[in-house]
C-alpha cells in the first residue's frame, strides 16, 4: 500500500474511488456537495431514499455517479465530530475499500473535528489505513492476496 498526500479539485479525480462523508439526515460535506452538483443531484436523490442514515461509521459503495466508485461514510451529527468518532469514520471507510481494485482518494480530512489540527487528522488517516488493511496470515496454509493492500 502506498499513501500520498495531494490536494486539488475533486472533479479532476474521475477515475478513482472517492471516499466522502455524509452527516445524519443526508447533510453533505463540501466534497459531497460538489459531487452532487456534478451529478445533477443524483447523490441527494439517492440519500432521500432513506437507505443511508449517516450514522457514524456506516458505509455504502455507490457506482452510478461520475466517478468509478463513491464510498459514502456516515459522520453522525454535523457539528458533533470528536477525535474518537473521526477515527471510527476513517477505519470504517478504509475497511470498505480494502477489496476494491482501484486507487482510493479520501476527502475525509475536510471534516471539522473538535480542537484537532489537519496534521493530526492526516496522521490518524495514515495509521488507521495500515491498521484496517493489516491481515496476519503467517500461519495460514493459503495466504490472502495483498494486491489491494
Amino acid at each position: 500500500m502506498q499513501i500520498s498526500l495531494k490536494s486539488g479539485r475533486i472533479e479532476t479525480l474521475t477515475k478513482n474511488t472517492i471516499i466522502m462523508g455524509v452527516y445524519e439526515k443526508g447533510a453533505l460535506t463540501p466534497s459531497a456537495k460538489e459531487v452532487d452538483r456534478q451529478s445533477n443531484g443524483a447523490l441527494s436523490k439517492l440519500l432521500k431514499s432513506g437507505d443511508f442514515e449517516g450514522s457514524v461509521g456506516q458505509t455504502q459503495v455507490l457506482y452510478p455517479l461520475p466517478f468509478t466508485r463513491i464510498v459514502l461514510v456516515g459522520c453522525g451529527k454535523e457539528k458533533n465530530i470528536n477525535a474518537r468518532n473521526f477515527r471510527k469514520i476513517i477505519f470504517s471507510s478504509i475497511k470498505a475499500v480494502t477489496t476494491l481494485d482501484s486507487e482510493v482518494v479520501s476527502t475525509l480530512a475536510e471534516l471539522p473535528v473538535d480542537d484537532i489540527t489537519l496534521e493530526w487528522k492526516i496522521k490518524q488517516m495514515t495509521l488507521l489505513s495500515f491498521d484496517a488493511c493489516y491481515c496476519f496470515d503467517e500461519y495460514k496454509s493459503e495466504k490472502i492476496s495483498k494486491k489491494n493492500k
